[in-house]
């Protein structure tokens, strides 16, 4: 084997290393926050086909939601677990104790982003508002493509800036509950059109 081949190699071991040693200390640490709703999913019966689960995973929007309107998710049987200031990588790490292992018929995912003029928090992050678009327009032609459902939260609520439309907000990120009037419509249609599917 030439020096080369082995340099590789070698990289090859120190950057699988780095991801197991920084899985099992995220992990450790509950990076992903895996102790959050541990109780609620132990508590929950085990699902049967007829169930038809359906699992809302994301961060404070998503949270947001089940505290704004409880009765929403309650009436319909939904399963809020959206955690406030999640990003991807906690979702994956938290993915199979919230979504898989509750043995949902569907998971529900911010399938699109919601209108923005600037994140408050983040203002070094420069036109928030053509960015946002360009992601969901990504989203919606990845979505079409592989067969997923896309429900354009964005195309409802935004204003005539590109903006969230203040009706629906008081911080220009998070709707209030008249927000969520607005969303909750759209996706009951899409999860009884994807569960009817389903049963096709």
């Amino acid at each position: 084997m030439d020096k080369r081949r082995l340099s590789q190699w070698m990289l090859l071991a120190v950057v699988c290393l780095s991801f197991s040693i920084g899985e099992s200390y995220a992990q450790k640490n509950d990076f992903g926050n895996l102790a959050r709703y541990s109780k609620q999913n132990a508590a929950l019966p085990k699902a049967t086909k007829k169930d038809k689960r359906v699992i809302f995973m994301g961060n404070s929007i998503t949270e947001g939601w089940v505290r704004t309107h409880p009765d929403f998710f309650k009436s319909n049987g939904y399963i809020g677990r959206g955690i406030s200031g999640q990003t991807s990588y906690q979702f994956l790490l938290r993915f199979r104790e919230d979504v898989i292992n509750l043995t949902p018929a569907l998971v529900v995912i911010m399938t699109s982003v919601l209108p923005a003029a600037a994140f408050k928090w983040r203002m070094e992050i420069k036109d928030v508002p053509q960015k946002i678009k360009s992601l969901n327009d990504r989203i919606e032609a990845y979505a079409k493509a592989n067969k997923i459902p896309f429900v354009n939260y964005y195309k409802a609520m935004v204003d005539e800036n590109q903006a969230l439309n203040p009706q629906y907000t008081k911080d220009g990120v998070h709707p209030t509950g008249e927000g969520y009037d607005i969303m909750e419509p759209l996706i009951k249609r899409a999860i009884e059109k994807a569960l009817y599917s389903l049963l096709m």
